[in-house]
C-alpha cells in the first residue's frame, strides 16, 4: 500500500482522478474477464518498450487508433514527490506503487481494465493488456462500424496539463510511444482523427461536464485522438491542444529519433552491480573488443564516472551504454546503478 494519497480521497474537487465512471460505458462489450482485473504494473524504458512490442501478441483484432489523456491527479509534483532523495531504483519503485494505487481505484469501480499505458519522463508503464479493450474514454474505448470492430490504445500522460505543456522529456517519451505503436501495428496513421459527432453537453452527479454522443456511426479509427473527442472536454489538458500533440508526435522523423531525449539516465557516479564486468571500446560488442587490449575489467562495487550515454547492442532489452569520463570506453547500463 502506498504512503501517497490514494485516488478519490483528496484533491478531487475539480475532476475525479483519471477517467469518469462513465468511461466504462458506450463501447463494445469487453472480451470475457477470465482472470480478474487486467494489470501488469511494469515500467519500461523506451528501448525496452520497443523490444516488448516486437514479440507482443495483440491477437486477431488489433487496436487501430490511439486516445491520449492526462492523469490530472496524480499531478507531476505528486508523482515525483521525494525523487530528489531517491536513487533510480527507489524512484522506479515509488512510481510503481503509485500506479498500483490507481489500479486499486479502478477495481473499486468494478472495471476489468483501465488505460493501457501510462507515460512519464522516464518510463512507459504497462497497465492493462494492450490485447484487451481498455476503459478510459467511453465511446473511444471501442466501437463497431461497417468495416468491423475497432478499439483504441489509451495512453495516460502523467501530470496536470491544464496550464502547462509537457516537458521536453515527457514529450519525447509520448512521441516515442505513439510512433513505436504505429510502427509495430501498422493499423493507424500519424494523423488526427476527429471523433466529434453531434453531441449534447451534459453534467454528471458531481456537476462535472461530459458529452452525450448523438451518432455513434460517425466514429472513425485509423489515427490519433484524445479524451476530449469523446466525453471529457478537459482531457488531456487545455494546453495539450490537438495541434500541439500532433506536432510533437509528427515532429519525430522516425521512431528512434526520440531516444536521446527519452534517456532515463543522467551523468554521474555509477556502481557496478556484477563481478568481472567488461569495459568495451564500442557499445556494439560484435564490432569492438574489450578496452585496454582486453584487460579492462571491473570488480563488483567499482565506482565509475559516466559522462554521456549512447545506444548500442541491446542487452536484456536495454540499448543504453554509459561512456566513461576517463575515455576508456563503454559499459552496459544493465550492470550499473547510480551511487546512492
Amino acid at each position: 500500500m502506498t504512503d501517497e494519497p490514494q485516488p478519490g480521497h483528496e484533491e478531487d474537487d475539480v475532476e475525479e482522478w483519471l477517467p469518469y465512471d462513465t468511461d466504462s460505458e458506450g463501447g463494445e462489450p469487453h472480451p470475457p474477464d477470465l482472470s480478474g482485473f487486467s494489470y501488469i504494473g511494469r515500467g519500461l524504458t523506451p528501448q525496452e518498450f520497443t523490444a516488448y512490442l516486437a514479440t507482443y501478441d495483440f491477437g486477431l483484432v488489433k487496436p487501430d487508433f490511439v486516445v491520449l489523456h492526462h492523469t490530472y491527479r496524480p499531478n507531476w509534483d505528486q508523482w515525483t514527490s521525494g525523487d530528489a532523495n531517491r536513487n533510480d531504483q527507489q524512484i522506479y519503485e515509488h512510481r510503481r506503487i503509485r500506479l498500483g494505487g490507481i489500479k486499486t481505484d479502478y477495481e473499486g469501480r468494478g472495471w476489468s481494465t483501465g488505460p493501457h499505458l501510462f507515460v512519464d519522463d522516464r518510463w512507459i508503464w504497462l497497465f492493462s493488456e494492450m490485447s484487451e479493450y481498455g476503459t478510459h474514454a467511453k465511446w473511444g474505448n471501442s466501437f463497431k462500424s461497417a468495416s468491423g470492430t475497432h478499439y483504441s490504445i489509451g495512453i495516460e500522460v502523467v501530470g496536470d496539463y491544464t496550464h502547462t505543456r509537457w516537458s521536453e522529456k515527457v514529450a519525447g517519451v509520448v512521441a516515442f510511444t505513439v510512433r513505436a505503436l504505429h510502427k509495430r501495428l501498422g493499423t493507424f496513421d500519424l494523423k488526427y482523427i476527429d471523433n466529434k459527432p453531434a453531441r449534447k453537453r451534459l453534467f454528471d452527479a458531481k456537476g462535472l461536464p461530459f458529452f452525450d454522443l448523438g451518432d455513434k456511426t460517425r466514429l472513425v479509427a485509423g489515427g490519433i485522438s484524445s479524451h476530449r473527442d469523446y466525453n471529457k472536454p478537459g482531457c488531456p489538458g487545455d494546453m495539450i491542444t490537438n495541434e500541439y500533440y500532433m506536432e510533437v508526435i509528427q515532429g519525430a522523423a522516425n521512431t528512434m529519433t526520440m531516444t536521446s531525449t527519452a534517456s532515463p539516465y543522467q551523468p554521474g557516479t555509477y556502481v557496478v552491480s556484477v563481478p568481472n564486468a567488461n569495459i568495451w571500446e564500442s557499445p556494439e560488442r560484435a564490432n569492438g573488443q574489450i578496452a585496454l587490449g582486453g584487460t579492462a575489467k571491473l570488480d563488483l562495487g567499482s565506482e565509475l564516472e559516466i559522462d554521456a550515454f549512447d545506444q548500442g547492442e541491446s542487452i536484456n532489452g536495454n540499448m543504453w551504454w554509459g561512456h566513461l569520463k576517463n575515455q576508456i570506453g563503454f559499459v552496459s547500463m544493465t550492470i550499473l546503478h547510480p551511487k546512492a
